[in-house]
């Protein structure tokens, strides 16, 4: 009985190929974990386990919307666009502040500690509307209910924290560790946040 609300293969196929497109057309999806993980010296598996912890992050907060549409029926796109303007004022509010930090640090040569920055990219991924989930999982709950937009929902997430985690992975490799020990490497985090900060008030 329960088998007979799953959504379709081709549902769940569109939610994971929308996941994975969605993903890698936004570099804010990666770069900035990217840039922190140089930057800082992260091993490689902190990096890959914060990565995962931003996927799962960021698809789980606008997961948590699809209740309230289904049974509240509000439409929440005035909510998704208030929370992207938000993610992207935060993007670069965070972004100033972390490159006036390291250029302050850069002049009097002292180390940069990565105190609070991890915090801060999760805060970012979860404030950062998951723009592709909900029409997906709406998709499923109008031919199969409940249940259907819930598996979607997981599908989508389980895809979109695969890509950045591949992501992740590729530029690790692509990026050796010694090629971000040069000091001015430190401004690296606060610049690509500053840059994905743009992109989305731009609307990009």
């Amino acid at each position: 009985m329960f088998a007979a609300t799953l959504p379709s293969a081709a549902l769940l196929a569109t939610a994971a190929g929308t996941a994975v497109v969605h993903t890698l057309a936004g570099p804010d999806h990666y770069l900035p974990l990217l840039a922190a993980a140089r930057a800082h010296g992260w091993r490689p598996r902190t990096a890959l386990a914060v990565t995962a912890l931003a996927g799962l992050v960021h698809c789980g907060a606008s997961a948590l919307l699809v209740p309230f549409v289904l049974w509240l029926g509000r439409d929440l796109a005035g909510l998704q666009y208030a929370r992207g303007l938000l993610s992207g004022w935060l993007m670069l509010g965070v972004g100033i502040a972390l490159l006036c930090t390291a250029a302050r640090r850069l002049r009097s040569r002292s180390a940069s500690p990565a105190r609070g920055l991890r915090g801060f990219l999760l805060l970012l991924f979860a404030v950062g509307p998951c723009e592709w989930l909900l029409p997906n999982a709406l998709a499923a709950a109008g031919s199969d209910g409940a249940a259907g937009a819930l598996l979607v929902a997981a599908v989508f997430t389980a895809a979109t924290t695969a890509t950045m985690l591949g992501c992740t992975a590729l530029g690790l490799r692509l990026i050796p560790a010694a090629a971000t020990r040069a000091r001015w490497a430190q401004l690296a985090p606060g610049a690509v946040l500053c840059v994905c900060g743009g992109l989305a008030l731009a609307g990009c």
